[in-house]
């Protein structure tokens, strides 16, 4: 019997040791079958099209408006206006580019610390923050290109490109048809300022011609305006120099500066005109 309490015994152990591990298990096993389980298609902070499930509404539309030109869908900047494709086929990676490109875009103001410049006027000296302008800088090279008649080639030298870099790593080289482009603006603009002037003066305007020939055998027109501003100072313009092709006889160059004196609306204005290519007028 002393062999058979033992089993008894044991069991006995057992049972007891049990009840008091049961009770400590219990809760544990309770809590971890409240915690709450996410639904699947929770919402994971993805704009989705219209609700339609599985479709992700990128970002970048946020910036643009959906049109429809034809049988096309476009894809309309806020900022600019400029119509991009809008074929979700496209993808989105030609609006991000065209997003962080746009110059109407509200930029954040640059906290970071910020480069003086000294300005001295009548002699005082003044220190300003400089902010770096892509745009501004491009229009001053254009101005350099014009004034010194620099090759258009020379923003794709090696020995510039270096240069302009150790000035301003932040500035963009462009191309030479970019720059060329550019110096049009900046002649289309002076243009437009310089008519105003003509236009505002009460005076007339004496016109002189000359003809030039280039290295290469071509033949030039330059034209020039002269006039006596209000203040009565003598100001002269150069309004017009064009290739004019052989033969350059009178009814050809006759032809040019009328056709230049109508563009500049000074026919109604001259006082007088004078050709220093006199004899080849006359022919």
């Amino acid at each position: 019997m002393a062999e058979g309490s033992q089993p008894g015994g044991t069991i006995a152990n057992m049972d007891s040791t049990q009840a008091e591990v049961v009770p400590a298990v219990i809760p544990v096993a309770a809590e971890v079958e409240n915690v709450p389980v996410p639904p699947q298609n929770a919402n994971t902070g993805e704009k989705r099209k219209g609700g339609t499930a599985g479709k992700v509404f990128s970002k970048w539309w946020e910036h643009y408006n959906k049109l429809t030109v034809g049988d096309q869908l476009k894809a309309e900047c806020k900022y600019c206006k400029k119509k991009l494709l809008g074929d979700p086929k496209q993808g989105t990676n030609h609006l991000k580019n065209h997003h962080e490109r746009c110059p109407k875009v509200p930029r954040p103001a640059d906290i970071r610390q910020q480069v003086l410049q000294g300005n001295l006027t009548k002699e005082k000296f003044q220190l300003t923050p400089f902010n770096f302008n892509q745009e501004a800088s491009r229009k001053e090279l254009a101005k350099a290109i014009i004034k010194h008649e620099y090759p258009l080639t020379i923003v794709d030298h090696e020995g510039f490109r270096s240069f302009c870099t150790s000035l301003n790593p932040c500035f963009k080289m462009v191309t030479r048809n970019t720059i060329k482009k550019d110096c049009f603006v900046i002649y289309d603009l002076e243009k437009q300022a310089i008519m105003k002037l003509l236009e505002r003066n009460e005076g007339r305007v004496a016109i002189t011609t000359d003809m030039w020939t280039s290295s290469q055998k071509k033949g030039f027109m330059a034209i020039t305006a002269h006039y006596v501003n209000n203040n009565w100072s003598l100001e002269s313009r150069i309004i017009r120099f064009i290739y004019v092709p052989s033969p350059h006889t009178s009814e050809v160059l006759c032809d040019v500066l009328l056709q230049c004196l109508l563009d500049w609306n000074l026919d109604y204005k001259l006082s007088a005109i004078t050709a220093i290519t006199a004899l080849q007028m006359m022919r």
